[in-house]
């Protein structure tokens, strides 16, 4: 077996991956280092650019595209998210906060370096979440993010079982980072 050198973690919209994330980096020994994703999409307040994302025009996007740097590139809610395409590091896990396509082409480009987890939550906990951080979105388009999760939510034991190597209630967030921590730590040991 091949020693981890991508974390991906992954789940839907909402469910508290980059929390956890972010956590999880203060929490663990081991040598993890965070991958953000390029998108389109507007920055939050509380983000920070090259932190949480690399936030960027739809120009320089397909520029970066064109060009063969991103791994992956998918729509999700009218915006574009694409991972860099960056080799394993023999000196850190790269940590990367994915959708559920991001994960898949992930494991598909790396298979067996990459450790995927995938944080679930009920719908009724995503949507507050939601409803929470996005107070500024129009209700069209929450109902429109809503529709996304509940299809995402429906569709990971069936699609998910190919990528997702496990599977964490992110119930409360101290016990979820905690969980991801073990596994983390048991599989880079292994």
């Amino acid at each position: 077996m091949q020693p981890i050198r991508f974390l991906c973690i992954t789940g839907p919209s909402g469910v508290g991956k980059s929390t956890v994330t972010h956590s999880l980096m203060r929490l663990t020994r081991l040598p993890i280092k965070r991958c953000p994703t390029y998108t389109t999409r507007p920055k939050r307040p509380h983000e920070v650019q090259g932190v949480d994302y690399h936030f960027v025009s739809q120009a320089e996007f397909s520029e970066l595209a064109k060009k063969g740097l991103l791994l992956e590139v998918d729509e999700y809610d009218q915006y574009f998210y694409g991972i860099p395409f960056i080799e394993p590091r023999p000196d850190c896990i790269i940590t990367h906060v994915v959708n559920l396509n991001g994960a898949k082409n992930l494991k598909r480009c790396w298979s067996q370096m990459v450790l995927s987890i995938c944080l679930l939550s009920s719908f009724e906990d995503i949507k507050s979440r939601l409803e929470a951080r996005e107070k500024t979105i129009d209700k069209n388009r929450l109902s429109s993010r809503l529709q996304i999760v509940r299809n995402e939510l429906e569709s990971l034991m069936t699609i998910g079982k190919f990528f997702i190597d496990f599977y964490v209630e992110n119930n409360e967030l101290s016990k979820t980072v905690e969980k991801v921590n073990q596994i983390l730590s048991l599989c880079a040991l292994s």
